[in-house]
C-alpha cells in the first residue's frame, strides 16, 4: 500500500477511456521510437483492465504497478502493455461492445471488472474466445460458460477468481466462532450483497440453535455514511443494539464504511471491554483502527 501511494495514480480521460499511453511504464516499449522498438511493442502483451465508478484511483494505479513489477522481471522483447477501460455500473452492452473491440486489439487478458452484470458480459465473450478473465471480487456463485449453463454442467470457463469462495469463507467464519463458543450474536450487514454474504453463516448458527439477530447498517443503500439521513439511520440501529445488550456482534460491510461504523459504535457505548466484533471485510487490516486499541474492545479480523 505504502509503494502504491508513493506514486500518483493516472488521470481518467473524459471520454471514459484511458489507454496504453497513459499507463506507460518505464519498461514499457510503447513511446520508443524507431523500428526495433515498433518490432518489440508487436510482441508486448496487452492486459486490458476494467474499471467502474465506485473503484477507487489506487485500484487503477495498482494494476500499472503490477505491469511494472512484473515487466521488471521480463525480458525486453516479452514485456507487458497495461490498457485500462473506464465503464459506467451495471451496463452490460458497453461491457460487451468494449471487450469486443479490446479483442480485436490483441488484448490477451482481462482483469475486472466488479458489477455483476458487467461481469457476466465480459465473461460471455472471454469464454466464447478463450480468453483468461481475472476477477478480485466476491461472488455467491461460480462463473460459468453459457454452454455448460444451458446443458445444467459445472465445467469451468475462463475465469479466475482471486477471491476466496463463499462456502470456504462461510466455513472459516463459522469455525471462528465456534472457537469462541458464542451461544448468540448480532450481524450488522450494509446492503442486500452484504446481506447475502452473510446469509450462509447466519443459517449454520440457527441450525446449531445460536440466536442470531440481523440489523441493517444503510437502509437507504447510499454507503454514504457521511450522508446525515443515513447516519442518523445507522446511529439508530446501533441504539437498538446497544437496548438489547448484545455483546457479540460481526459487522459486514464496505472496507471505506469500517472506521465509521467502528466510530459510530464507540459513540453509542458499544466500545468496551464487554463488546467482541468480528469483521468479515478481508481487507479490514488495511484500515488504520489504532484509535480503538484503548477501548480494550475485541476486534478480530481475518485476511
Amino acid at each position: 500500500m505504502e509503494a502504491m501511494q508513493n506514486h500518483g495514480p493516472p488521470n481518467l480521460q473524459s471520454n471514459r477511456h484511458f489507454g496504453p499511453g497513459l499507463f506507460e511504464n518505464k519498461h514499457s516499449p510503447v513511446g520508443n521510437e524507431g523500428p526495433k522498438a515498433m518490432s518489440t511493442a508487436s510482441k508486448a502483451a496487452k492486459n486490458a483492465g476494467f474499471f467502474e465508478e465506485t473503484d477507487n484511483e489506487l485500484n487503477q494505479h495498482a494494476f500499472k504497478l503490477a505491469i511494472d513489477w512484473s515487466n521488471e522481471r521480463r525480458s525486453p522483447d516479452n514485456q507487458l502493455i497495461a490498457v485500462g477501460k473506464e465503464l459506467a455500473i451495471d451496463e452490460p452492452y458497453s461491457a460487451i461492445t468494449i471487450t469486443c473491440d479490446l479483442l480485436k486489439d490483441g488484448v490477451l487478458t482481462i482483469f475486472g471488472p466488479k458489477s455483476i452484470s458487467n461481469i457476466n458480459a465480459v465473461q460471455s465473450v472471454c469464454d466464447e474466445k478463450e480468453l483468461p478473465h481475472i476477477l478480485t471480487r466476491w461472488m455467491y456463485y461460480p462463473l460459468r460458460p453459457a454452454w455448460a449453463v444451458s446443458k445444467n454442467l459445472h465445467a469451468a470457463g475462463t475465469a479466475v477468481n482471486f477471491y476466496p469462495s463463499a462456502p470456504l469463507l462461510t466455513e472459516a467464519y463459522w469455525a471462528i466462532i465456534q472457537a469462541w463458543k458464542w451461544q448468540t450474536f448480532t450481524v450488522l450487514y450494509e446492503d442486500d450483497e452484504s446481506l447475502l454474504r452473510v446469509s450462509e453463516l447466519i443459517l449454520q448458527a440457527k441450525q446449531e440453535g445460536i440466536i442470531v439477530t440481523v440489523e441493517q447498517l444503510d437502509r437507504d443503500g447510499t454507503g454514504n455514511y457521511r450522508n446525515v439521513h443515513t447516519r442518523v439511520f445507522l446511529r439508530d440501529a446501533l441504539k437498538r443494539v446497544w437496548r438489547t445488550k448484545q455483546r457479540f456482534i460481526v459487522i459486514d460491510c464496505h472496507i471505506d464504511n469500517l472506521v465509521e461504523v467502528l466510530v459510530q459504535c464507540q459513540q453509542v457505548g458499544m466500545m468496551t471491554s464487554d463488546y467482541s466484533y468480528f469483521l468479515t471485510n478481508l481487507d479490514a487490516h488495511t484500515r488504520d483502527l489504532s484509535p480503538f486499541q484503548w477501548s480494550q474492545t475485541n476486534i478480530t479480523g481475518v485476511k
